[in-house]
């Protein structure tokens, strides 16, 4: 959850951005996908039977979920190399960024 200006809380989004060749659509059979994550609001989680967690620790792992989805390898292969290099400040940077923080960046 995000609180909203007014105070309200809201629902926070999540989006995965395509960079390089996925995002301009020239993927081949060699291309690793660049990936960037980004969700709407700081916040915490609301629900479920676990304690609340910030939406940047929440968000985090989602998307190591997401990478292990796609890059880990099983009997049929692997659906693409995932690099995470192209995302704010590089390797060094969260996993997850807010929106905010993008765009100051």
């Amino acid at each position: 959850m995000a609180a909203s200006e007014n105070g309200e809380a809201s629902e926070a989004a999540f989006v995965v951005l395509g960079m390089g060749k996925l995002g301009g659509r020239e993927l081949n059979f060699s291309s690793d996908i660049d990936l960037i994550f980004v969700y709407s609001d700081e916040g915490e989680t609301t629900g479920g039977t676990s304690e609340a967690i910030h939406n940047a620790e929440y968000f985090h792992r989602l998307g190591e979920q997401i990478i292990k989805a796609l890059a880990d390898k099983t009997a049929d292969g692997q659906v693409f190399r995932v690099d995470l290099r192209l995302r704010l400040y590089g390797r060094m940077a969260a996993l997850a960024t807010s929106l905010s923080d993008c765009l100051v960046y």
